[in-house]
């Protein structure tokens, strides 16, 4: 019976120390995640268990070893796993943290050279390169309000663009915008020029292209045209062309848009009116421009007929 107790004894310490074995490994698993060092606590607990023996032996009266006595076998096994642990984790913590900083490093490191090679090219249909790809770039004149963030895209997904300036599209010239390019805590600032140009051209709309008139009838030529332009509207008519303000992409540059009228008599000479008293054959050419510069197209003109009375021409018949 004593050598069943024995076995039984022996059977529940083997198991008891597969069990500890097992929790052991699991814990300095969690701790460092690495397999060195978990090879490192298992040969540290069985020198651990080791030396625990050595003492039990040379020194079976001393304190220590009375009071550790007190424990069971299975508490003495877990808190020894329990200091291999701890020793295994006071070493291998400051390799873990230095190991954490240069990975942190090296991805600070990967995401600011992605974030230097991040070039900015155009991502909308309004902006029109003027070579290639390369800048400036081109937006046509107009009153709508513009998001510079939709006239560029970045060549990286991780980068996002941003913006502080605006574009006005409602004048012409060259406009600079600072883009902000930023991937995560890193930031660098890419400047595009811009540049508003209105490529649109007033057109004259005329509803008859021969006027005809019987000598003393009243006619105004304002009332077979108008003109107006895309975006500046209805283009206001002068007596005569106003004086530039400036000049833009080879173009004068006025207040507002204009239009005039130049009107050629019968006999072929410049003239301020129509006179509908002399019959005879009148040239009326519209002539003008936008804001801008943009003229209207040449050759836009309408003539006026005057006839003479029928009486009077009947006179002339006879």
């Amino acid at each position: 019976m004593g050598q069943h107790a024995q076995t039984g004894a022996r059977g529940g310490g083997c198991l008891t120390w597969i069990i500890g074995f097992f929790i052991f490994v699991f814990a300095i698993t969690l701790v460092v995640q690495s397999f060195v060092y978990i090879v490192l606590a298992v040969v540290l607990w069985f020198v651990i268990r080791f030396g625990w023996r050595k003492l039990c032996a040379n020194k079976p009266d001393s304190a220590f070893v009375k009071r550790c006595q007190t424990f069971s076998s299975t508490t003495r096994k877990v808190l020894g796993a329990l200091l291999s642990v701890l020793i295994i984790f006071a070493i291998a913590c400051p390799s873990m943290a230095a190991s954490g900083d240069r990975q942190k490093q090296e991805k600070l490191d990967e995401e600011q050279m992605e974030l230097d090679e991040a070039t900015l090219s155009p991502a909308s249909s309004l902006v029109i390169p003027s070579n290639g790809d390369q800048e400036p770039y081109y937006l046509e004149y107009g009153a709508d309000s513009i998001d510079p963030t939709t006239l560029v895209r970045a060549s990286s997904s991780n980068v996002t663009v941003s913006t502080n300036d605006g574009i006005d599209p409602s004048t012409v010239g060259e406009q600079r915008v600072e883009y902000i390019l930023t991937y995560d805590s890193h930031e660098k600032t890419e400047p595009i020029d811009f540049v508003v140009r209105d490529t649109q051209e007033p057109k004259a709309s005329i509803d008859k292209p021969v006027i005809e008139l019987t000598a003393g009838d009243e006619f105004s030529p304002s009332t077979n045209y108008s003109v107006s332009d895309p975006v500046d509207g209805t283009l206001e008519t002068v007596a005569q062309q106003p004086e530039p303000t400036g000049q833009f992409d080879g173009k004068n540059l006025y207040q507002s848009g204009w239009c005039l009228l130049n009107i050629t008599s019968p006999e072929g000479e410049r003239t301020d009116a129509i006179d509908t008293s002399e019959p005879g054959t009148y040239t009326v050419e519209i002539t003008g421009s936008d804001k801008n510069g943009n003229t209207i197209p040449s050759g836009t003109s309408f003539q006026v007929v005057v006839s003479a009375p029928a009486a009077q021409s009947a006179a002339e018949d006879a």
